[in-house]
């Protein structure tokens, strides 16, 4: 079928009656200033996803269309009195399209919200604001069409691809803007029109959309407003001239000329850089990297950020950048056992972002085992980023101790609404390594089993938290043969979602291979899984470790970010999911000397947790004793702390926690 053509005589004086006093005269620019969209499905109200500006400059246009066909009953947003432009069904009545503008002086920034007559099943919204437009006569012209004509019915029209409109008595200098409902087509907008925003909300059938198009510059007399959409479809159009501000012979237009000196870039607000007799300009200054602002001179003096300009003649406003002062950071180096630091350069004062290398030299019989403090890592020598004061000790061992237990690798793994949880990547098995198998999942759930890599796996801890939304098992096993294979853990049932992580170590004694091994939660060590109540941080005292022994621990962290305490390093943190979230942080220290070993961590929001705990035995040492003490922040926000007495009969601890566990295991399976 031909395009529709219609010439729009009288929409003119539609216009005329909402913002009276319209007529041609000497024109500013309009321009586009911000074009913000939404779109939402089974609701009776759609809103811009995005804060809105306000700006008493501004001229602001608000287009709705939804499917099936409904009304707007109005529009809320920026403090300002909404108005209908027009409105213009579809042929046969599957959608619409409405224009509206906001009348007043906009009081606060916002979204915009259009509320309909009845529940859609998609709609979408867009927002145009523009500056240079008359505020007190911001529209010419306006037309509907559909596939019936000139404003045309609702019933019996007949699907094209092409529309065409025509408005006469159009004021040079303005800008003309055409709104098409096209449900599920695309669209492309005629020749000297340029497509601002085309929006879709569903699919196919049900699927509403927007396309907005924009035709800036010298129109004089008469435009044609068309367009094409890929495929024939029922569809509505409505099109709108914006005015520019009205000029007379004795206004006059000034010019706002910047200038930077050093590094930097300027931002003006409203943009353009010629404006109307007192319009107030806000400039801020934007200093690149490594520099900051200094002062304005030129028209005017001042050190204010941002800076507002009252436009009352051609000013020029010169912004000045220096180079930002670089900080000075203090390096605060110590030492535990026998051996030096050597630091490269040399000093305890260096500049921000400087590497300084570390290079820790024990003495004789003496070995280096890990850095602590501002610096947690076993390598050696290690350089550091001085990007702020550091605290940092090298811890070193006596050669007597033995062979210290040595972190080889970590592997993680995450899955969704399944009842199987599996390694990302392999883990390469070595002979006399030990295996450490974390879980976690949401909602609680147990392991029934994890395989991989032909491992005899055992289920060592398995503790759920406080409020029972979560819990962590901790499976191990020892390296029998060399293989490469993923490990996985079979659920009791399917979970919305579970995480996993696989440690391997070396240096672990060959039989014994753990000191201690336990669970805990807010309810303290073995904790109940009902009664919790969520915290931030969590600590542990192991005691009576020997010299070399890893301590490990696997907590169930849910959606929070988690960080280990001091001696402490994060081998893992992995979550699964969005909503209803697995999470698990892994970390490890050494006992750098016998005695005890504190565990910690913080979250960053209170969450309820569970931690799996193992004292890891190094290779030629003998049993340590057993016994712990348990301090957890019970108050989110005042830190009440809870003591638990020292444990000192670690088997008769475990039994009591398998009893505990046996009781709650069926609310979860």
């Amino acid at each position: 079928m031909a395009p529709l053509s219609t010439r729009i005589t009288a929409a003119f004086a539609y216009a005329l009656l909402l913002f009276p006093g319209a007529a041609s005269a000497q024109t500013s620019s309009v321009a586009l200033w911000q074009n913000i969209a939404g779109g939402v499905s089974g609701s009776d109200r759609v809103a811009t996803t995005e804060v809105v500006q306000a700006d008493n400059q501004l001229v602001y246009l608000v287009s709705v269309s939804s499917r099936p066909n409904t009304e707007v009953l109005s529009v809320e947003g920026l403090g300002l009195v909404w108005r209908r432009l027009a409105r213009q069904c579809t042929g046969r009545n599957t959608s619409f399209v409405e224009v509206w503008i906001g009348v007043g002086t906009p009081s606060q920034s916002g979204v915009i919200t259009a509320r309909l007559s009845e529940v859609f099943t998609n709609a979408v919204l867009s927002v145009l604001s523009y500056s240079g437009v008359g505020l007190q006569n911001p529209v010419g012209s306006i037309g509907s069409v559909n596939s019936n004509g000139l404003r045309g019915s609702c019933a019996d029209g007949t699907d094209t691809r092409s529309y065409q409109v025509t408005l006469d008595g159009l004021t040079s200098g303005s800008t003309l803007l055409s709104f098409v409902s096209m449900r599920h087509r695309s669209h492309t907008p005629s020749q000297g029109f340029t497509e601002i925003k085309e929006i879709h909300q569903g699919s196919v059938g049900d699927a509403a959309s927007l396309a907005i198009s924009e035709k800036a510059g010298s129109i004089a007399s008469a435009a044609s407003v068309a367009g094409e959409l890929n495929r024939q479809i029922d569809w509505a159009a409505v099109a709108v001239e914006l005015l520019p501000a009205q000029k007379t012979a004795s206004d006059k237009r000034f010019t706002l000329d910047t200038e930077v000196v050093g590094q930097g870039a300027l931002a003006l607000s409203p943009p353009g850089g010629v404006y109307d007799p007192g319009t107030q300009v806000s400039i801020t200054a934007l200093p690149e990297e490594q520099w900051q602002f200094d002062s304005w001179s030129g028209s005017l003096q001042s050190t204010a950020d941002p800076l507002l300009v009252t436009m009352d003649s051609d000013k020029l406003v010169i912004a000045t950048f220096v180079q930002a002062p670089l900080a000075h950071f203090e390096l605060s180096m110590s030492t535990v056992g026998e051996g030096t630091i050597t630091v490269t350069p040399a000093g305890q004062t260096f500049l921000e972002d400087s590497q300084v290398h570390l290079n820790a030299i024990p003495n004789s019989g003496w070995r280096f085992s890990t850095w602590h403090g501002d610096l947690a890592t076993t390598d050696n020598p290690v350089s550091v980023t001085m990007n702020g004061d550091k605290n940092i000790t090298a811890v070193f061992v006596s050669n007597n101790a033995g062979q210290a237990v040595m972190h080889e690798e970590t592997v993680t793994g995450v899955s969704a609404g399944a009842s199987l949880v599996r390694t990302d990547a392999t883990i390469d098995v070595q002979p006399e390594h030990i295996y450490l198998a974390a879980v976690s999942t949401r909602p609680l759930r147990t392991v029934a089993d994890v395989a991989g890599s032909r491992l005899q796996w055992q289920r060592l801890i398995s503790q759920c938290a406080g409020r029972s939304r979560t819990g962590v098992e901790l499976w191990w096993a020892l390296g029998q043969e060399n293989e490469i294979e993923a490990t996985e853990a079979t659920l009791a049932g399917p979970v919305d979602h579970a995480a996993i992580t696989v440690s391997a170590f070396a240096g672990v004694s060959s039989s014994d291979q753990f000191q201690q091994s336990f669970g805990m939660n807010t309810n303290g060590v073995a904790g109940d899984c009902a009664g919790g109540i969520d915290t931030k941080q969590y600590a542990i005292d192991v005691n009576d470790l020997t010299v070399g022994a890893t301590v490990f621990g696997a907590t169930a962290i849910r959606n929070r970010q988690h960080a280990p305490g001091t001696g402490f390093l994060e081998l893992a943190q992995v979550h699964s999911g969005t909503s209803r979230v697995a999470g698990l942080a892994i970390q490890a220290g050494e006992a750098v000397a016998a005695g005890a070993l504190r565990l910690s961590g913080q979250f960053d929001d209170t969450v309820d947790w569970a931690t799996a705990v193992v004292a890891i035995k190094p290779n030629g040492q003998g049993v340590g004793g057993q016994g712990f003490v348990i301090s957890t922040v019970s108050d989110p926000l005042e830190g009440g702390e809870i003591v638990l007495n020292p444990v000192r009969n670690h088997t008769t601890e475990m039994r009591q926690f398998s009893y505990r566990r046996r009781q709650t295991q069926d609310m979860f399976s």
